[in-house]
């Protein structure tokens, strides 16, 4: 809203925030793997430019051998999609470090991609549309599971998250690398602490929530008409 103001644009006196709702009980399910020496990144979602996935693999090549990036998505075409993929492993020479998974439908997204990592990452370029003009409800998803979460840190996401709870960074390979570390190595009290706070955000985006928010605006609506009538 600041940015839009700053810009010129004329808001509305009347709004209401209708946000898209996640399956948070499904994606709740996902849970990170214990002691595993094996640490697995892994990102979901399309490859659109201002999303800036090439950082991921940029930060990859800054982390320990035992470090790997899994990925769900990609573009329209899944031959377009693969070529994009082996072309950033070569750029950024993380060759076998790379588990390509194609497109997974919603229904198995947990079980193939999400389920077994140890951070779960969001990646955004320094543009406009990622800062401020999108909502990112992969990250809702993300916060719904028991899984660490490196973002970062735009107002987009800072609009949904807030401050303690996923771990926000730069768009900067080393430092989403360290954020990386620090999510993996971050004490379990603390670690519980803020699961237990984006677990709770995630909450207020779930189906049922999304449902009583459409019947708030509609009541209001039908309100101002009778009102109008009289």
């Amino acid at each position: 809203m600041d940015f839009l103001k700053r810009n010129g644009y004329c808001l509305p006196d009347k709004w209401i925030i209708l946000p898209n709702g996640v399956n948070v009980k499904l994606f709740s399910a996902a849970t990170v793997p214990n002691n595993s020496e094996r640490k697995i990144i892994t990102y979901t979602g399309q490859f659109t430019s201002w999303k800036n996935l090439p950082l991921l693999f940029d930060a990859l090549q800054h982390l320990p051998e035992n470090f790997t990036l899994r990925i769900a998505g990609g573009k329209a075409s899944q031959s377009e999609s693969s070529k994009y993929i082996k072309q950033l492993t070569e750029q950024f020479k993380v060759q076998n470090r790379v588990e390509y998974l194609g497109f997974v439908h919603p229904s198995e997204l947990i079980e193939r991609a999400i389920k077994g990592s140890s951070v779960l990452a969001l990646p955004l370029g320094d543009n406009n549309m990622a800062k401020f003009a999108t909502s990112p409800m992969k990250l809702v998803e993300y916060m719904s599971t028991s899984i660490p979460v490196v973002a970062v840190g735009h107002p987009s996401v800072i609009g949904l998250a807030g401050q303690n709870t996923v771990h926000l960074t730069e768009a900067n390979a080393v430092k989403f690398a360290n954020a990386i570390i620090t999510a993996v190595n971050e004490a379990e009290s603390e670690k519980r602490k803020r699961l237990a706070a984006m677990n709770h955000i995630a909450a207020q985006f779930s189906h049922e929530i999304r449902a009583e928010r459409f019947n708030f605006w509609l009541d209001q609506i039908t309100t101002s008409v009778t009102n109008l009538k009289k």
